[in-house]
């Protein structure tokens, strides 16, 4: 068997086998029963052997009452090829399944660069069928593969990265075989579906991760970008006209022109609309409409954020679906969008969270089926709901706020998803620390389980945190504290809690501060940290998480490497004094292991040092310490 030659993107017949290639990757099938069928991938960016992928099926479709349905069931009706001038390189396959009457046209589509795309339509002529999970791929490599907790995660086989392309798939490794897929409830009686897709990438030698992520910066809509916003929640509950307008140009008055700190928006949280009409601005408490908002945001160069909450209890914080009010339902869904489409269109508005849109509906009559296929039909229109945004406002910074999860298929057209957890915690080790110490290590366990317990492949930079919280309100929190600090607390906590805020690398500042009780010290830190954030925002685009465990009070850091140099801020979540030991020439810095390494203290002093080669950058913490340091290579 001949592998077909590099060069443009294209579909290779050589006898029996038939190549799908281009300068990345190939994909090897052999005709059998009249159609092609998956023997090996091939990466060519490492230049390694084929992938074989054994026991592989082209497709799995589980029905009602548990009968499956493969390619191996069905007859194959033929296949063909396209390779256009322009445009992706087509390979199809068509089957059919004579006791269902089921049809399926299998399509691989693979451009000059970029992994291959597969996706499948599912005809019904016969009786009615319900199809209950769709398995786009199902193999057993002869590597070992990975997979990630939670849905919507890649798997990574090798140096290649496999995924459905889809938030609410189960993209899995069971007993050495790989299966990715989701599940439908979609019942066909005479019409046909189109499924969702699924990726197979090459990734460099040892950084499929890497490419990973670089393959998701290309599918992305919106790039990241830095964005600071300041939100209500812990300001302003209930709230009316006069008092958001006071607050906001109190906001304002401090970032901007006292402290000359632009901010993107100031995000009115859920109790802006009307109880009786969802989405529309309440009319009693704001008389003059949206303009007394717009002009108090616009005179900062700002503009108004929204939170858009679908899921209702008639409380703030509600999780629960009221009948009538289920994005699943097209009339409900219909009705945001026209009226996100009247806020939107009238300007002045640049930030949309959107809270509780996955909430599952047992209300049949909505258009979908309940039990578990209800959070499907809730997922499909929450990615149809966004995407319609996204057209309708290009600019508009889209946050995935409650009822998300860190699949990074949600980025496609969304800015940012919420870390989970509360808006506000405390960190139970140690008992007796400082309030805000234990806050900022309880924001920092939550990403810690996601990124390193669970491992979600989504990057940094597309998790919104919260890392800043000092309003006037919280409810168990007092509010002459202001809420997470301690009474009198000294400056230098709160400067570690910003530091933190702005060198973690979320590329995002989501402020949830009263002006009224910021002080003028505690302005001018955060004016300088958001300054130098700003200024560095190209380094703080890659951040990985390193070290220890915070919940166990284990120090820990956040590294964004590049190629010659890094940044780390570092930290000791405990009351003890602590080492922080990160090798040189491991993830996530990945420096040469011949290479000596300077290091220069940024914050809190002006320390400097080196590395030698193919040791580890090591330092001493004291309790609850924060270091920012900059390694680089010498010449």
């Amino acid at each position: 068997m001949s592998a077909p030659a590099a060069g443009n993107a294209g579909v290779l017949v050589l006898e029996r086998f038939i190549h799908l290639h281009n300068d990345e990757i190939v994909r090897t099938f052999v005709l059998r029963d009249g159609a092609p069928r998956t023997v090996s991938v091939a990466n060519r960016l490492t230049g390694g052997s084929d992938l074989v992928l054994r026991d592989a099926a082209e497709f799995v479709l589980t029905l009602e009452g548990g009968a499956r349905l493969t390619d191996a069931d069905c007859t194959a009706v033929g296949w063909s090829r396209e390779v256009p001038s322009q445009g992706p390189a087509i390979l199809r396959s068509f089957y059919r399944h004579d006791k269902t009457g089921m049809r399926v046209e299998v399509t691989y589509a693979l451009s000059i660069r970029g992994g291959i795309r597969k996706s499948m339509t599912i005809a019904a002529e016969g009786p009615p069928v319900l199809i209950d999970r769709i398995e786009l791929e199902r193999f057993r490599p002869v590597v070992p593969a990975t997979a990630h907790a939670g849905l919507g995660q890649p798997v990574y086989c090798g140096d290649l990265f496999w995924g459905c392309e889809y938030p609410a798939a189960d993209n899995n490794v069971r007993d050495g075989i790989v299966s990715l897929g989701y599940l439908s409830g979609r019942r066909l009686s005479g019409g046909s579906m189109t499924c969702r897709t699924s990726i197979v990438g090459a990734g460099l030698h040892r950084q499929v991760r890497v490419s990973f992520l670089n393959y998701l910066d290309g599918l992305r809509a919106s790039r990241f970008r830095d964005f600071i916003f300041t939100s209500s929640r812990f300001d302003l509950d209930p709230y009316d006209e006069d008092q958001a307008t006071k607050a906001i140009a109190g906001f304002s008055a401090k970032m901007v022109r006292e402290y000359g700190t632009p901010y993107q928006a100031y995000l009115l949280d859920a109790g802006w609309d009307s109880p009786e009409a969802p989405w529309v601005l309440d009319a009693v408490r704001f008389p003059g409409g949206w303009e007394p908002l717009r002009r108090a945001a616009g005179s900062s160069g700002a503009a108004l954020g929204l939170s858009l909450p679908v899921a209702r209890t008639g409380e703030r914080g509600g999780g629960v679906v009221a009948p009538g009010c289920c994005l699943a339902d097209a009339t409900t869904r219909a009705r945001l969008l026209d009226r996100a489409a009247a806020i939107l269109g009238g300007g002045g508005v640049s930030c949309l969270r959107l809270d509780g849109w996955t909430a599952p509906c047992s209300v049949e009559s909505h258009g979908h089926r309940a039990g578990p296929y209800a959070g499907v039909a809730a997922v499909d229109a929450a990615l149809e709901t966004i995407a319609a945004l996204r057209r309708m406002h290009a600019g508009v910074f889209l946050l995935l706020g409650d009822g998300f999860w860190p699949s990074p298929w949600w980025l496609k057209d969304a800015d940012a998803i919420w870390r989970g957890g509360d808006d506000y915690g405390f960190a139970r080790v140690p008992r007796d620390a400082p309030r805000r110490e234990r806050w900022i290590t309880y924001v920092d366990s939550i990403l810690h389980d996601t990124l390193c317990s669970r491992a979600a492949q989504v990057p940094l930079p597309a998790l919104a945190i919260a890392p800043v919280v000092h309003g006037r309100l919280g409810n168990d929190l007092p509010t002459e504290s202001g809420t997470v600090g301690d009474r009198d607390e000294p400056l230098e906590r709160w400067e570690r809690m910003v530091v933190m805020a702005c060198v973690r690398g979320t590329h995002r500042a989501d402020l949830h501060l009263s002006y009224a009780v910021t002080t003028r010290d505690q302005w001018a830190v955060l004016a300088k940290w958001l300054r130098w954030a700003s200024e560095h925002a190209r380094r703080l685009s890659s951040g990985e998480m390193a070290g220890g465990d915070p919940s166990k009070g284990e120090p820990y850091a956040f590294v964004h490497a590049g190629h010659d140099q890094a940044l780390i801020v570092a930290r000791n979540p405990s009351d003890r004094e602590a080492i922080l030991s990160l090798p040189v020439c491991l993830p996530p810095l990945r420096f040469r292991p011949d290479r000596t390494l300077s290091w220069r203290a940024i914050y809190p002093d002006a320390r400097r040092g080196e590395v030698k080669p193919g040791s580890a950058w090591t330092e001493c913490l004291p309790p609850f310490a924060v270091r920012v340091v900059e390694l680089s290579m010498r010449e």
